[in-house]
């Protein structure tokens, strides 16, 4: 046992703990959740376990064990006596056991630990696993050599005094490659509770926030009881909250949301048409009605006594029957019940309240033909096998409480069955039913949200805004290179060595930069004219010491005050590029994205001349609120996703060039002037303003 947690830390073990527990209820991967590469989703969970790494144990469905131990806040601290040096001797003792079956060894924390925990001691154990050996330690700088050391002296003291023997370089290495440190935000009203709540929007059928205050309860009796929590239970517990996913497939989204099915209708199409003289005539019903406002509703059988569909559709509205007859379609059905619905609704009495309905029935037959049954298979296979819930008609989102399920049989496209908005519905698709999403009033303003490609995209992005938070103003320029050529893979790279012994490399969106060779020299004596000239105006070129912001020292003071030091540069230098050192370095996939913004009509909403981009979606409401004051209206609208920095460098360069400024994040004052905002300028256009200005003086 480590040391007693604060009750604010047991609230952040159980909020972490009862994650997990979503995650094996909806057979989450556990490498979409933790940097791990296991490609499994959770079998059981045991709270407060036996083992020396106790507070939470996963165990995988390939039988690997994850280890974790939790720590609200933490430091780096060689203290016998400290909450890190107990979590090593944890993490040793735990590999001391010899199962095979450990995979990792995770200390669990949030951003409130100490930056060398939550950020240089993970990104050191990941550079150490992916060169398997301690060769990259040479190119640690000096805050990073300080904190391996620190680690490394621990765990060879705490290894000697449990076996009385040094510990072996092999063995170090191994228990490094084991251990992680993950960081989760996940208490009341932070970043990963947020993606929580959202991730069970689609999931269940109950209210969110219940649902997730009803599972941390759970975590914490578990934990107290020290009890093992396995998939088949926690089914069975949940069955009445999750009758619709039960039986579902965890890799599939639209099974998810709209539950399994046994059968589907596929014998009979009802369709809605409008007066055909032909059909008049081939059912002698031209005395029926004297007037043109005549719509038939009409009973097929699809299917011939050898299993040929004989029914042509053809899209958007047109059906063609067997004797050469064509109709033109206002719905098709597979069921009664679903053209009595369509009826019934508001869309069709606003169009044809003034019109009569003459049935045309069929034949009934109770004999189940086989090539229904082979079809009705087919359309479960390929219903099994959808992997998202995106439109099948518009490929977009649905986020909406009432969809509609679909098959799509016509002379256009390949047969298929999906989900579609209403409002996306042609004639030709044939209804099966109303496809129910669960609904919560805190998230309705997400209309058409896609909410697993945000979660996706989300974990590795929007890294230049942490840094970009931290400035004093509240409307800021944010400068994008927008070169998008992702040709250039040069060998080299450009390394600044800083006063204080550490370094930095030169990054692209958040990336080490990689050049020819003539072109990282180029861009070295550059630089190392610039520090010269700095030094001697007595206005040095420095990094900022946690948000890393780099620039002469008077512009950083503006930007930054006093809530940083200014570590100034000494020199840069040419070095090769390999992958260890990128991986140490890199920073994320997306610097600028994922980004969300409104599309009205098909096109994107633009305000003034303004394209209003938004950092966190689960704040849009805020901002709609606030353009509401100013007399900006917004109804009709769908939520869209630029998903990455290539989409928004191509976006934003287009609408630039029609003269409309992309703003992030933008807030109105009372006289409709911008109050907050990242203001988007490209790199090539900041430096157009500065010939210009050079030009002037």
């Amino acid at each position: 046992m480590g040391i007693q947690p604060t009750n604010a830390g047991i609230d952040f073990q159980q909020r972490v703990s009862a994650w997990f527990i979503i995650c094996m209820l909806f057979e989450v991967d556990i490498e979409n959740v933790l940097n791990l590469n296991i490609n499994s989703s959770i079998k059981d969970i045991t709270f407060e376990s036996n083992d020396k790494i106790d507070d939470l144990v996963i165990t995988s469905n390939n039988n690997k064990k994850i280890y974790m131990q939790m720590k609200r806040t933490i430091n780096l601290s060689e203290n016998e006596g400290s909450e890190f040096y107990s979590v090593c001797q944890q993490f040793v003792n735990q590999y001391l056991q010899n199962d095979i079956d450990d995979f990792a060894y995770i200390l669990v924390t949030s951003k409130n630990s100490s930056n060398n925990i939550s950020e240089t001691l993970r990104r050191l154990l990941e550079g150490i696993r992916i060169s398997n050996s301690f060769s990259i330690t040479k190119e640690f700088n000096k805050n990073e050599q300080d904190v391996f050391r620190k680690i490394d002296r621990v765990i060879k003291q705490i290894y000697l005094d449990s076996t009385g023997k040094e510990i072996a370089e092999k063995i170090l290495l191994e228990i490094l490659r084991r251990t992680y440190v993950e960081i989760f935000d996940i208490e009341n009203g932070q970043s990963y509770e947020k993606v929580v709540k959202l991730y069970l929007y689609n999931k269940i059928n109950v209210d969110v926030n219940l649902f997730w205050s009803f599972m941390i309860k759970m975590a914490l009796q578990l934990a107290s009881a020290r009890q093992t929590l396995n998939k088949k239970y926690l089914d069975k517990k949940f069955e009445d909250y999750l009758k619709k996913h039960k039986e579902s497939n965890g890799n599939n989204e639209l099974i998810s949301i709209i539950g399994q099915f046994d059968s589907l209708e596929v014998r009979k199409d009802y369709i809605l048409v409008l007066q055909n003289q032909q059909i008049d005539l081939l059912f002698n019903l031209k005395n029926e009605i004297q007037d043109s406002n005549k719509l038939y509703l009409i009973e097929l059988f699809r299917f011939n006594e050898v299993g040929k569909k004989e029914l042509r559709y053809e899209e958007p509205y047109f059906l063609t029957l067997t004797n050469g007859i064509k109709l033109e379609l206002v719905y098709r059905s597979a069921t009664a019940k679903g053209i009595e619905r369509f009826i019934s609704s508001k869309e069709y009495k606003d169009r044809f309240e003034e019109y009569d309905v003459v049935y045309i029935g069929s034949n009934d037959s109770d004999d189940e033909n086989q090539f229904e049954k082979i079809h009705n298979d087919l359309l479960l296979k390929y219903l099994n096998e959808k992997s998202n819930c995106l439109c099948s008609n518009c490929g977009k989102a649905i986020f909406q409480e009432d969809s509609l399920l679909i098959e799509i049989d016509n002379d256009n496209c390949e047969a298929d069955i999906g989900i579609i908005h209403k409002e996306c519905l042609i004639p030709v698709n044939r209804v099966l039913g109303i496809a129910k999403m669960p609904s919560d009033r805190e998230y309705k303003f997400l209309k058409n949200f896609d909410i697993n490609l945000w979660i996706k995209q989300i974990k590795d992005g929007q890294f230049c805004y942490n840094g970009a938070k931290i400035l004093n103003q509240s409307v800021n320029p944010l400068v994008v290179e927008t070169d998008t050529n992702n040709l250039v893979l040069g060998s080299y790279c450009v390394k600044t060595l800083l006063e204080d012994g550490t370094y930095k490399f030169a990054t692209r969106r958040g990336n080490i930069d990689r050049y020819s060779k003539k072109d990282a020299e180029d861009f070295v004596n550059e630089l190392n004219e610039k520090i010269k000239t700095g030094q001697i105006e007595k206005n040095p070129i420095c990094y900022s010491s946690k948000s890393f912001i780099f620039g002469n020292y008077t512009t950083l003071v503006s930007q930054l005050g006093g809530t940083e030091e200014y570590i100034e540069c000494k020199k840069s230098e040419v070095v090769k590029y390999n992958e260890s050192i990128a991986k140490l370095h890199n920073k994320c996939k997306n610097f600028y994205t994922p980004l969300i913004y409104l599309v009205i009509d098909e096109k994107p909403l633009i305000v003034n001349d303004m394209f209003p981009l938004f950092t966190n979606p689960l704040e849009l409401n805020g901002y709609l609120d606030n353009f509401e004051k100013v007399n900006i209206k917004i109804k009709e609208y769908q939520v869209a996703i630029i998903r990455d920095d290539k989409e928004f460098c191509l976006t934003i360069m287009n609408l630039m060039n029609q003269g409309i400024r992309p703003i992030i994040d933008i807030k109105f004052g009372k006289n409709n002037e911008i109050i907050q905002g990242y203001v988007v300028h490209t790199m090539y256009e900041m430096m157009l303003i500065h010939e210009m200005k050079m030009q002037k003086n």
